[in-house]
C-alpha cells in the first residue's frame, strides 16, 4: 500500500496506469473504493490516482473533522501534487 504524509498523518493513495495524472476525489463519508470500476476505464490513457482523505478509507483517522473540511481536503490534494511533483 502507498502512503504520503500530510501534517504527520498517513494518507493512502493508489495509482494505476501511465501518462498524465487523473485524480479521482471521493466525497464525504465514502472512500476511493467508489472509483475502482471507473478507474479501470481510464488507466489505459491516464495515471489514475485514488486518494483516501484523512478520516476515510485506509487513511489515518481524525479525532474530529474540521469545520472547513473541503479546504482541509484541498490542502491534502495539494500536498500530494507537490510530493509527486505532478506540476512541472
Amino acid at each position: 500500500m502507498s502512503y504520503f504524509y500530510f501534517e504527520n498523518k498517513k494518507i493512502y493513495y493508489k495509482e494505476k496506469g501511465y501518462r498524465r495524472p487523473l485524480l479521482l476525489l471521493h466525497g464525504n463519508g465514502v472512500s476511493s473504493t467508489m472509483f475502482y470500476s471507473l478507474a479501470k476505464k481510464y488507466e489505459k490513457d491516464y495515471n489514475v490516482v485514488l486518494i483516501d482523505f484523512l478520516g476515510h478509507g485506509k487513511s489515518e483517522r481524525l479525532q474530529a473533522f474540521p469545520t472547513d473540511l473541503w479546504y482541509y481536503e484541498t490542502l491534502q490534494v495539494l500536498a500530494f501534487i507537490n510530493e509527486k511533483n505532478l506540476i512541472k
